[in-house]
């Protein structure tokens, strides 16, 4: 018989954190995936809606999976000379030994440094650079994912002329014509393309090209970036100043909009720099504070010690209202008349704690002058930045907590899309240039009808690693670039720091570097045929020609850094930057002027549900849609709203009950129409505590159309729903007056409707794929938090939050009552009849700790999980059935005082009016949860085949060939960590569909006569210290074992080279004391710590008392998951503390709440609630 486990129950007083609105209400859906002891069986097709698996949500597997068989590649090897690579294997290359290089990953904004894991020449994982100036050592999901883009099959791999197979000579036989036709006539007629990002030798290249064709225009664009936030300090401070925010340094901070935190990029190292002032060893320690105003819930509104929601157009009043404030008390009569200037400046979202809440926060930021910042959105309107200057300006905070540097980027000599556009159609444009991986034709704003403005242009060449994307398929040539870890370049970091960029391997498909394209326009002599790289060995004493990247990088290196020689040549491609080349300090003040722009700005009305706001971001995931053909990033649960392979519309409770929406949507969501301008678009709906009312988010990027060849790729083909046809020029981030409504049945797509979407009816309900409710459990109160002030009143709170409050006594008396087990700590018997412990590594036991006081839940962790440890994707239909085989699953928690809450479970609250706008504005919280590796784990005492041991060093871990696929262990989990191989994801193609008579069905169910996808070329991506599971195997988190594997070897190595050092010669019989093989102080790193931004993962040997995890675990924060249940798990979690203003505190009853002070003393009187029952484990 099945053991039912009665779970402590929940306290009545305090906060309450549930997972989704399903779970807070009791919704059937929900209760039944708590319910659930097992995924859904793979086996068995029972009814119709299974046999015909959806045809508009195919199964997408990893891109660099789904080659096809037969691909020839190139070369797998590094370029020989120059970079110390191969191509007769070196004797110090090991098999299965990483090896470590150094590069840059060019990016709009600035370059991002990291360090390339290859082994035996090939690229498998990438971590931060952590010794480059802009980096902390981490890296965040997108570029952890970009090395899956190297082996991706669909990327640009051939040259085509008007759509027709081409070759690399027919192509530079052309441009060596023409490149002297345009000589002939100054080039005239010439523009070129580009995009944010920021290279030296680009730079230096396009300036070339405006000196040989003086007539030609240059152009930049993408679809999000700087530039508003560029204009606004041109003109508050002049050309080429840009800020560079040092959060480190600043003990508040206030938000306008800005997701600085992750969306958006203000620096390599800035989420560190903000979490270091929150890493609170002691009550007593002082924290960082953080108001956050935004429309929708980010990552950065999550971490926010106080929140508002406001509309995104509604922005700059609430600007200028902090501006008046802040101006009045500093005195800066300018500041005040510029806020005064602002139409519409006494707008009040609906709080009515809105003018004390801004007057603390203004008082708070006043009284930390010189140690404050107030930021604006990346997406806000210029006016909004220059706003955000000035208030920054009277803060004292330029020269202190915001640094003012000279970029001497060329602002004036760029012209924007739009200008170019105008050209084209004027007839002004015969020859475009596209170098950028921006798809302008898909991505530009309506109004400048770019398809029409491309078209009218005679030559059109685009350039770019991506798909064959709908700019590529209008140009007349194509030009496949090659990925940034198969070539020579160089960037710029965030700061200016000079890094060179360069090659891990060579090109896998042919393939021209942006450098060499436009090197080749420059140049005077024509480009002559290409001769394919031999295989063979050198000669003894050749010396491989680097090719033109290479020179053309070294040129600008010799040109930009002082003393450039050979040794400093080399020291760089060693370290991956030049140290003190950042952007000198820009000497300037802030001109008051520019604040002239405030008086020109429309008074936009705050949105109605007749006139809603539609908000356009770009995909925390797939960016502005570049990143679409990415697996790995399709998969990765969005931060908030939990979505996965599709994008949705974002809206608010009370939207959409007044839409009549469906508040918990698990795996089917309501469509709605959007409507601006007269232009229709449909998407999925999903409701997100938090978000402003009246108000849509969309997320772009999705939507792209066309199959095979002419799409997007087989990953991302078919995949969600476009928002780029709603934006225009004028609305580029938020759009008024909007249509929305709930579809009430299906509507046909008319004809021509396939040049926005492939679909041909767009349903009333579509399936969507969201985690958030998979694994979820009945009872279990995971997350603990508290204010500082509730720390400094009780520094053992975590051991009174939770099931742990049932526990009896102090602290030690609980930690002891937690160690009773009934497991045994021995293992078995040994000669001498004692018996050995089983825990017997003395010099290693390992442990994690996780700290949520930093952790933002930004999937970081979760994607280098997946590329360090071989862990397969799933596709969207195994994801809405629960199978996603992230060893990692972070979980998302709202969290409400129970007083808010309580009408919603039918609980009535003594003295209080429960107000309906509570429960659309709660904090939100994140935790990372993947296997605790317990002790006294319950997995491992109920699998029959002795498949998941102990091993002695501390680790829970898997034996692969032994698992039979009970699933056991999976059901005796209390933490929901291990995860099962239903198919063969690593080998079958989901991509394929197959039929057997009227039956369809995906080539998954068609077992070992399926189509096969485990080709050479998505074997290159694999890392080989790590098995591939196969189907029916159970998965989870290792500690990453082959790390600690390779740590002990070569402590062992060192070990004896630093004995044999200290004899004077080496000696192989050498015997070595015990403590001379253990791995040094925090000398491992496993994949999710090395990855993450805010460096909220320790992990180490709990016997070093000097190790960082000892130290995180001696914390008074620290506690155990479930620790009642005396697992004793190996990960712990240090709670979260937030740091909210005592005197807004005082002065709002809801910022109480918000903070868990409401209810704590009213308990609750429950009276039919439902949802909280016992679990079934």
């Amino acid at each position: 018989m099945k053991r039912v486990w009665q779970h402590p129950a929940e306290p009545t007083t305090g906060k309450h954190y549930w997972r989704s609105l399903g779970q807070l209400t009791g919704q059937e859906s929900s209760q039944r995936w708590q319910d659930r002891e097992f995924q859904d069986g793979a086996a068995v097709m029972k009814d119709e809606g299974e046999q015909e698996t959806s045809r508009r949500s195919f199964l997408k597997l990893m891109s660099a999976s789904t080659a096809m068989a037969g691909l020839g590649l190139a070369s797998c090897r590094r370029p020989e000379t120059y970079l110390k690579p191969y191509s007769k294997m070196p004797e110090w290359v090991v098999p299965g030994k990483i090896l470590y290089y150094a590069t840059a990953m060019p990016r709009s904004g600035g370059g991002t440094p990291m360090v390339v894991h290859t082994t035996e020449g090939r690229p498998t994982h990438l971590q931060g650079n952590k010794f480059h100036p802009d980096s902390n050592g981490g890296l965040d999901s997108q570029a952890q994912a970009s090395v899956l883009g190297l082996y991706d099959p669909d990327r640009a791999r051939a040259f085509s002329n008007y759509g027709k197979p081409s070759s690399r000579d027919d192509f530079f036989t052309f441009l060596n014509a023409a490149k002297k036709e345009l000589a002939a006539s100054g080039g005239k007629g010439f523009a070129v393309l580009t995009d944010e990002v920021v290279s030296p030798t680009r730079l230096r290249l396009i300036g070339e090209l405006q000196k040989k064709f003086p007539a030609a225009k240059v152009y930049r664009y993408e679809a999000f970036g700087p530039a508003n936030g560029r204009a606004a300090y041109t003109k508050a401070f002049g050309a080429g100043v840009m800020p560079f925010y040092r959060f480190d340094k600043a003990d508040r901070v206030f938000s306008l909009d800005s997701d600085f935190l992750g969306l958006d990029r203000v620096g390599g190292k800035s989420v560190g720099q903000f979490m270091s002032g929150r890493k609170a060893q002691t009550s007593a320690d002082p924290m960082n504070r953080l108001y956050a105003v935004e429309s929708n819930y980010t990552i950065t509104g999550g971490i926010a010690d106080h929140r508002m929601r406001v509309p995104a157009s509604q922005t700059v009043k609430v600007a200028a209202k902090l501006a008046a404030l802040i101006g009045t008390a500093t005195g800066d009569s300018a500041l005040s008349a510029a806020a005064a200037s602002v139409k519409g400046a006494a707008y009040n979202p609906g709080r009515e704690d809105y003018d004390v809440w801004f007057q603390t926060a203004a008082d708070d930021l006043v009284a930390s002058k010189g140690k404050a910042i107030v930021i604006a959105g990346s997406n806000q309107p210029e006016a909004v930045q220059v706003l955000a200057a000035a208030i920054n300006h009277a803060l004292g905070a330029y020269g202190s907590t915001i640094e003012l540097k000279q970029t001497g980027l060329p602002e004036s000599q760029l012209g924007s899309l739009a200008e170019l556009a105008s050209q084209a159609l004027a007839g002004n444009v015969q020859t475009l240039l596209v170098i950028s991986d921006a798809n302008p034709v898909f991505d530009a704003p309506a109004d400048l009808k770019w398809p029409a403005a491309q078209d009218s242009i005679k030559t059109v060449i685009v350039h770019s690693t991506r798909h064959l994307t709908a700019t590529a398929r209008k140009a007349s040539w194509t030009v496949p670039a090659t990925h940034y870890l198969e070539q020579w370049g160089d960037t710029r970091g965030f700061e200016g720091t000079y890094a060179v960029v360069q090659p891990m391997i060579l090109p896998l498909f042919g393939g021209v570097s942006d450098h060499e394209l436009l090197g080749a326009f420059v140049s005077n002599e024509d480009t002559p045929p290409f001769v394919e790289p031999s295989m063979a060995p050198l000669p003894m004493g050749t010396v491989e020609d680097p090719g033109p990247g290479y020179k053309l990088v070294r040129d600008t290196f010799n040109a930009l850094v002082p003393g450039a020689s050979e040794e400093v040549w080399n020291n760089t491609l060693r370290d991956g930057f030049v140290a003190k080349t950042e952007y000198p300090a820009a000497a300037t003040a802030f001109q008051s002027g520019a604040l002239s722009l405030l008086t020109a700005l429309p008074d936009v009305a705050a949105p109605s549900l007749t006139a809603m706001e539609v908000t356009f971001l770009p995909c925390a995931k797939i960016a502005d849609g570049r990143y679409i053909n990415s697996a790995w990033l399709q998969e990765a649960p969005d931060p908030v709203s939990k979505v996965t392979w599709d994008n949705a519309a974002l809206i608010s409770v009370k939207t959409a009950k007044d839409l009549k929406i469906t508040l918990a949507a698990v795996d089917e969501a309501d469509v709605i129409s959007v409507e601006i301008g007269g232009v229709t678009r449909y998407f999925p709906v999903l409701v997100i505590p938090g978000h402003a009312d009246n108000a849509v988010t969309l997320t772009v990027g999705y939507g792209q159309t066309g199959t095979g060849a002419e799409g997007p790729g087989r990953v991302g083909q078919g995949t969600g729903f476009d928002a780029y046809g709603l934006r225009t020029t004028a609305t580029p981030y938020f759009a008024s007056g909007a249509k929305v409504a709930k579809l009430s049945g299906s509507v046909a797509v008319p004809e021509g409707g396939s040049k926005w979407t492939d679909h041909k009816e767009i349903p009333a309900v579509y399936p969507i794929a969201t985690t958030q409710e998979h694994h979820s459990m009945y009872g279990r109160a995971l997350v603990r938090e508290a204010t500082q002030k509730d720390w400094q009143d009780d520094e053992d709170f975590v051991m009174e939050q939770g099931t742990d409050a049932h526990l009896h006594g102090e602290r030690a008396e609980k930690t002891a009552e937690n160690a009773f087990s009934l497991y045994q700590p021995n293992a078995g018997k040994k000669e001498d009849g004692t018996r050995q412990p089983l825990l017997s590594d003395d010099l290693h036991q390992w442990g994690m700790v996780i700290d949520l006081n930093s952790c933002t839940g930004c999937t970081s962790c979760l994607v280098a999980c997946q590329s360090e440890n071989n862990i397969p994707v799933v596709g969207k239909d195994q994801v809405r059935r629960g199978r996603e085989m992230h060893w990692i699953r972070m979980d998302r928690y709202f969290a409400t005082d129970l007083d808010s809450d309580a009408a919603l479970n039918n609980r009535q609250v003594e003295g209080h009016e429960w107000e309906e706008d509570e429960m659309d504005d709660p904090s939100m919280l994140v935790e990372p949860v993947g296997c605790q590796h317990c002790e006294a784990a319950p997995c491992e005492t109920v699998c029959p085949v002795n498949a998941t041991v102990h091993s002695p060093d501390g680790l829970n871990v898997m034996v692969y060939n032994r698992c039979i696929g009970t699933r056991y262990c999976a059901n005796n989990c209390p933490f929901k960590a291990r995860r099962f191989n239903f198919f063969d994801y690593n080998k079958r193609n989901p991509l394929v569909e197959k039929s057997a008579g009227p039956l369809s069905f995906n080539n998954l169910y068609a077992g070992p006569l399926g189509d096969r996808h485990d080709t050479e070329l998505g074997k290159l991506q694999k890392n080989p210290n790590v098995t591939v599971r196969m189907r029916g195997v159970i998965e989870k988190c290792t500690y990453c074992l082959q790390r600690i594997e390779s740590a002990r070897i070569d402590a062992r190595a060192h070990a004896r080279k630093d004995k044999s050092r200290e004899q004077g010669k080496y000696d192989e019989t050498l015997v070595l004391a015990k403590q001379d093989l253990r791995i040094p102080t925090n000398g491992l790193k496993v994949a999710c710590q090395e990855a993450c931004p805010a460096e909220a993962i320790h992990f180490g040997n709990l016997l070093d008392k000097d190790s960082d995890v000892m130290k995180a675990k001696g914390n008074a924060r620290n506690y155990e998951l479930l620790g009642y249940l005396s697992v004793r798990a190996r990960t712990t979690y240090l709670a979260r503390i937030k740091n909210p203003n005592p005197e807004l505190i005082k002065a709002s009853p809801r910022e109480a709440k918000k903070v868990g002070q409401g209810s704590k003393t009213r308990p609750i009187a429950v009276a039919g609630s439902t949802g909280h029952g016992a679990a079934s484990h």
